[in-house]
Order: C-alpha cells, then sequence, then structure tokens
C-alpha cells in the first residue's frame, strides 16, 4: 500500500501480493529476484541482469514437524506433498500467483533451508542491521 499510495519508490515483495495492482496498472514489476526469469513473464529481467553480482535468498513454503517426528511420517507427508503439488489445480494456482511449484525430498530442503539462513545472516551482517 505504501508503494501504491506514494510514500516508497521501491519494494521487495512476492508477486501474488501486488498481482491485482499489476494488473490495475499501479504498480510495475522492474525485476525479479530469483536467480532466473519466469517462465510465465519472460519479459521481466532478473535484478542480476541489471545489477550484476546480485543475489537475494529465494522465499519458499515448507512442512515442518516435530524433531522426533519417526521418518516413516516424514517419508508420507513428502510422498502427499509432492502429490499434492503436481496436481494441475495446485499447479495453475501458483502460475497465478506467479509462484513456482518445486517439490523436494527432505534432504533437499534441509539443505535449502540452511543456505536460506546463511545468506539472509549474510545480509543481515553486511547491512549491519540491527534489532529495536
Amino acid at each position: 500500500m505504501a508503494l501504491v499510495g506514494g510514500q516508497i519508490e521501491v519494494n521487495i515483495t512476492n508477486v501474488a501480493s501486488i498481482a491485482a495492482q499489476v494488473r490495475e496498472g499501479k504498480v510495475k514489476i522492474i525485476g525479479i529476484t530469483r536467480p532466473q526469469r519466469y517462465a510465465d513473464a519472460p519479459d521481466i529481467p532478473t535484478v542480476a541482469e541489471t545489477l550484476p553480482g546480485f543475489s537475494f535468498p529465494v522465499s519458499f513454503f515448507g512442512f515442518f514437524g516435530p524433531a522426533d517426528l519417526p521418518q516413516a511420517m516424514v517419508a508420507r507427508v513428502n510422498a502427499e506433498v509432492g502429490r499434492a503439488v503436481s496436481a494441475p489445480e495446485v499447479r495453475a494456482k501458483a502460475r497465478e500467483l506467479a509462484m513456482a511449484e518445486v517439490y523436494t525430498t527432505p534432504e533437499q530442503f534441509n539443505a535449502m533451508l540452511r543456505r536460506a539462513v546463511a545468506d539472509f545472516g549474510a545480509a543481515v551482517k553486511a547491512g549491519r542491521i540491527q534489532p529495536q
């Protein structure tokens, strides 16, 4: 709202949260933070194309459970999530929200999560961001 209202000039957010404003012509997407262009909007450049070396941690959603969750349950939930993610209606909704549906193993997700924590930590440190 601050962007549409003119209180700020630039915002980094997810496409889903501004899709209506983009459709109405109130907001223009000038770049995406993903490493590659979004397949459904190939005309929108990545920020790294304009600012070489730019890197931003990819946002994602995941399923979490207690640390002692039995491995059999982890495998079952993961398999069910995989089936859901591949369902045509879920893929269609993801595309509508400009989201990429990615299915990973629990190990791949764990690695991705650790990488994101490290990347955000590095950004906080480089920016000298302090809690208030």
